[in-house]
């Protein structure tokens, strides 16, 4: 695999299912339990749209050709609610989600760094099985303005 592939989890459309809606209430409830004190909040909300588009991406990866990899930056200075160049995303929320998809053991993981590029994900375990059973489908997707 070369370094650098993979698209980015924002880059994928996100996807209005119902079987991606319950794998987001299950990483939510992850999130909500790995944190004692935590209850539901605006930042909950945050995590349910991230935790969405990851998981949309995963989904998509997963029954391309050749089962690609997705790309989750680790870096905070990848990531501003304000400039468009980067992941349009609270850091710490993805973060969230990231430590919840590891917990539940959904991810395969390619750890990166400044040369080899962004850490690299791919579903495993239960999160691929529930792929498996979905089978690929077609979603409508948004036009790009």
């Amino acid at each position: 695999m070369r370094y650098r592939e993979g698209k980015r989890f924002d880059w994928f459309d996100t996807l209005n299912t119902a079987f991606i809606d319950e794998l987001v209430e299950t990483l939510i409830c992850n999130i909500l339990s790995a944190d004692q004190d935590a209850k539901y909040t605006p930042k909950t909300e945050r995590e349910r749209v991230i935790a969405k588009h990851a998981l949309s991406a995963l989904y998509a990866a997963y029954h391309s050709l050749g089962h690609s990899w997705v790309s989750f930056p680790k870096s905070k200075t990848s990531y501003s609610t304000k400039d468009t160049k980067k992941v349009l995303y609270s850091y710490r929320s993805a973060v969230k989600v990231f430590d919840a998809l590891v917990r539940l053991e959904w991810i395969d993981i390619l750890k990166g760094n400044e040369q080899k590029g962004y850490t690299r994900i791919s579903a495993k375990g239960g999160l691929q099985a529930i792929f498996n059973s979905q089978g690929f489908q077609w979603f409508p997707i948004r036009a790009r303005a």
